[in-house]
């Protein structure tokens, strides 16, 4: 008779029967379907297998779709933390180290508080128990190795990105925004009826509208937004305002990452950017558009002189009236 081969996946040193309660954690970073499936996979695969062990419960699941670089941006991690602070759970089970975390250094930190607490982390890929004491140089190393991939691929894509701008071959110089689509062979072509719109907001702040006055003139001529809602986010109008492809250009690296899964910022300089002018038909005239951003320049309430800045003892009134405002459509 041939022999079954078998796992081990606890051993009696690695689940003492005090361990009942078992939190299962799983992450993707993004919510692409292919990331969403991974997801389901890693649930039902240590579901199914942890249900029936003995003396096990399962307490909970615990699932973020987000980044792993910094546990302070994943909800449920942080939730499954709080539970074992308040002694909920025994046990923690994670499909691999790179599931649990990007960051070794806050991986190994929250590994040692739990340890404290009297809290196991098994990995399931590494076969990995941290209730061993001389798992915890390996668990650094891979979990080193893994950060140092993580920090890798997302150079590697970043200089990807850098190249295509340079070469002019980025799909994202050929992304529609509001008073735009693609035409069938993938270049954008004018939205007539959101460039109509586009161009109201143009000619009402050249007139001296605000930006509150704006939503408002929107809002009375029953326009819907972008997304479709009755009303209009100021800050989309005060976006349309400044947005360089409505005159034919696209600027890239607009908004940046400084590091593996930090937020992204405004690109002050930090990261060189790409600009591509008369890459497509433009909507608004290159004379209204510069008007429109010396106009903004001078109605700032902000005054800033070198690195400082300072709010202004004046503030911009505008006289302009919605009722006695015409739009001529003259493009």
């Amino acid at each position: 008779m041939a022999a079954v081969k078998t796992r081990v996946v606890f051993d009696r040193h690695a689940l003492p029967p005090l361990y009942k309660q078992v939190g299962i954690y799983a992450r993707v970073s993004t919510r692409s379907t292919e990331q969403m499936e991974s997801l389901a996979i890693q649930v039902s695969e240590l579901v199914s297998r942890f249900r029936n062990q003995y003396q096990v419960r399962i307490y909970d699941v615990y699932i973020d779709v987000l980044s792993g670089a910094h546990t302070e941006n994943r909800p449920s991690y942080q939730r499954m933390i709080n539970d074992c602070r308040n002694k909920k759970l025994d046990m923690i089970v994670c499909k691999s180290i790179s599931r649990f975390g990007r960051n070794t250094e806050e991986m190994l930190t929250t590994i040692h508080e739990l340890r404290a607490l009297g809290i196991n982390v098994y990995f399931d890929v590494e076969n990995i128990n941290t209730s061993d004491a001389t798992t915890e140089f390996i668990l650094s190393v891979i979990a080193g190795i893994k950060e140092a991939e993580n920090k890798s691929h997302s150079e590697n894509v970043r200089l990807g990105l850098r190249s295509r701008a340079i070469e002019g071959t980025s799909k994202n110089y050929s992304r529609p925004c509001f008073g735009y689509q693609k035409d069938a062979d993938g270049q954008l072509v004018i939205n007539e009826t959101e460039a109509r719109t586009v161009r109201i907001i143009y000619d009402a702040y050249l007139q001296g509208a605000s930006i509150n006055q704006i939503h408002d003139l929107l809002m009375q001529l029953g326009i819907p937004s972008p997304s479709g809602k009755e009303s209009w986010c100021k800050r989309t109008i005060d976006e349309i305002l400044s947005n360089e492809k409505y005159v034919g250009d696209v600027l890239l690296m607009k908004r940046i990452r400084l590091s593996v899964g930090s937020k992204r910022i405004k690109n002050h300089g930090e990261q060189e950017q790409y600009r591509i002018e008369g890459n497509h038909p433009p909507i608004i005239t290159r004379e209204a558009f510069d008007a429109i951003q010396q106009e903004k320049a001078r109605r700032t309430n902000v005054d800033k002189s070198g690195e400082t800045a300072q709010r202004k003892t004046t503030r911009y009134k505008s006289k302009f009236s919605i009722s006695k405002y015409q739009f001529d459509d003259r493009e």
